[in-house]
This record gives structure tokens, sequence and C-alpha cells, in this order.
């Protein structure tokens, strides 16, 4: 008799414990959102700033934040972080992240995780939405070039610079991506030893050690993108190159893809500036035009080429967006056609990789004959 009672406390005590293991799986853990508020300006961080989220209200002017309504609310501390907790019943819903003391400073976010980072910034430049939109097409695509070239570097490194696999490597590289011209395996010695697809072959044996990507490579080791330049292919063209190394870790050389930045750059631009009163180009620092909706302006430079020398208000806002990495300004320039002088209102932000920077412009005409 008394066997049989532990038994069934044994039992009933196996039941509770699965059942509260069972309520404890159904439960979805609550999501820790942390970020900080800075100063645009300064880069400083900024202390007693209320933070807060809301849920996403879609039915807003495309420039301003979609707020709903207002969940939980918070302010920085002496390091400018907050941090709020969400509770798991908004998990896999849109909400917006709102700073009250930043007009620009907000984000919509798909609450997935149990952390997630958004940071804030104060005082910066109320940008145009498809500006943004553009901006992170245009990164993301740097951002994926970057990585499968990256794996194609560490398959190198197994492979060898001129194995039986390493044509293979390079075409699948290429294929990947229809804006690449060619993609090449280059040694320590700046020599292009294999080149992909077949039609660059005559390429093969090129020196190109005095290029300036390779020789910031070879000094530091590091992925480089370059600026613009004559390629010995025979057009302007950037280079993305990753460094390889030998399974010891040596470098043994590099493995490049050969861009049209006007190429892809239109690809993403375009349909989303299409039958909207928007232009977009986009420039480098040193002011060479690697895009713009009119061809004769690609591979002008705006500091320089005597089109733009008459318009005084392009050249200084030129100079700003070459220091600012966002902004908004407004110039004179020529019109649809090069017809007539209009005036434009326009914003920017950056992208780039790996210290080379270019300047994303959006545009539209607010004075004048468009």
């Amino acid at each position: 008799m008394t066997s049989g009672k532990k038994t069934s406390r044994l039992l009933f005590l196996v039941l509770c414990i699965s059942m509260v293991i069972a309520v404890i799986g159904c439960l979805e853990p609550e999501t820790t959102l942390v970020g900080n508020v800075t100063d645009y300006s300064s880069g400083a961080p900024l202390e007693a700033v209320e933070v807060s989220l809301y849920t996403y209200q879609p039915s807003v002017p495309e420039d301003k934040p979609p707020l709903g309504t207002m969940l939980l609310t918070t302010t920085t501390d002496t390091q400018g972080k907050y941090d709020l907790r969400i509770p798991a019943k908004y998990r896999d819903q849109e909400l917006v992240v709102y700073c009250h003391d930043a007009p620009g400073g907000w984000e919509v976010i798909a609450v997935n995780a149990t952390k997630q980072t958004v940071n804030l910034v104060f005082g910066a430049p109320e940008l145009h939405p498809i500006l943004l939109k553009l901006q992170g097409a245009v990164q993301a695509v740097l951002d994926r070039v970057d990585a499968d070239l990256a794996a194609a570097a560490a398959n190198l490194t197994e492979a060898g610079l001129t194995s039986p696999d390493t044509r293979a490597i390079l075409n699948n590289l290429c294929e990947q991506h229809a804006y690449v011209v060619d993609c090449a395996i280059i040694d320590r010695n700046g020599t292009m030893l294999v080149v992909e697809p077949g039609a660059y072959y005559e390429f093969e044996g090129s020196d190109i050690s005095q290029q300036e990507q390779i020789i910031r490579l070879r000094q530091t080791g590091q992925p480089v993108l370059s600026q613009t330049f004559r390629a010995v292919e025979g057009f302007n063209a950037v280079d993305l190159q990753w460094p390889v190394f030998s399974p010891d870790g040596e470098l043994v050389g590099s493995v490049s893809m050969l861009i049209r930045p006007e190429s892809f750059l239109s690809v993403l631009i375009e349909p989303e500036v299409q039958g909207s009163s928007i232009d977009a180009w986009v420039m480098q620092l040193d002011g060479l035009i690697l895009y713009d909706p009119d061809e004769d302006e690609i591979g002008r430079n705006l500091f320089t080429d005597p089109l733009y020398q008459p318009f005084p208000q392009l050249l200084t806002m030129g100079r700003e967006i070459a220091a600012n990495e966002a902004g908004t300004g407004a110039y004179e320039f020529f019109g649809t056609g090069m017809s007539a002088p209009v005036k434009k209102a326009a914003s920017w932000c950056s992208v780039g990789l790996y210290d080379t920077e270019w300047r994303l412009v959006v545009t539209h005409v607010v004075a004048g004959e468009s």
C-alpha cells in the first residue's frame, strides 16, 4: 500500500513538472529594444532624451513618422543609451521607435528577436524618403557583392590561385551579378593571372601593380573598393578586391570584381524615380559623377568640368556634399534637356565600402520649367 502511494505521488509530480514545462514552452520571451541617441553634428551621446515606442500607422504622409498609439516610453541615461522592454504579444508586428527631440529620429522595426538595436540621431537632416529607400537598396547590393567576394576569397585559400577550380569560382562569382564586367585573380606582384569570362582572357598577364587599389591592398592586407579609374580592359570602372591568403596565413594575392558603377546604379535608381518628379545622381567625393539620368554627365567632374562652372550655387553645394555624409540644400542648374536653368532642392546621403564613399543625391525642381 505504501509503495503504491509513493508511485502515485511520483507520477503526480512528473505530471506537474511536465505541465510547467509545457506552459513555459508556450511563452514567448519579451524583446529588449536598446540603442543610443547621439548628436548629428558632434556625435556626442544625448542624456535625458525621450524615446517612445508606437504602433505602426501607415496612413500618414510618407515623410512623417507613422505613429499610431504610444505603447512604451523611456529616457536616455548619461551615456545616451535607452532600454525598452517590448511585451511578447507584439512579436512579429511592425512598431515605430521615435525620439521626440529629433524630428528625423524614428525607425520602423519588425519585432522578431529577443534583442534588437536601433540607434537614433538628433539634428540629422530630414532626408527625402525616396533617397532613404535608394540608400538602403544601393548599400544592400554593395554588401551582397562584398559578401560573395569574401566567400570566393575563402574558397581560393583552399583551392589555390591557379587550380583547376579557380575558373569555376570566378565564373560563379560573375554569374551572380549582371553588372560585373569580369572577375580576376591577381598575384602579389600585381599580375592578372586568371580572368573570367572568356571574352577577357586576353588580359591575363596584364600588369596592374600601379593601380591604387592594388597598392592599398598589398599595404594593408584588407579588402578595398577603388575610386573610378581607367581599367586595362578599356573603360572606366571601380574595382572591389579581397585579399587571398595561403592556408598558413600568408598573403598570396587577391580576387577582383570589376564593376561599371553606372550599370548597377541605373538598375536600382531608375525604377524608383520613374514617373515621379524626382531625379537622382551619384558622385565620388572628388566630384566625379558616377551616375546621372543625363548620360552625358556621367564621367564629368563637378568641380572642374566647364559645364558646371557658370553655376556657383551648384559648385558650393557640391563641396558641401563632398564634406558631409548627409544633408539638404538647393542650387541652380539646367533642367531637362539642358534647355534653361531651374532651381532644384536636393537631399543627399552616403553609401560605400572600406573607406570609399559615394554620395547619393535626389533632387526635384522647385522653380522654373523642368
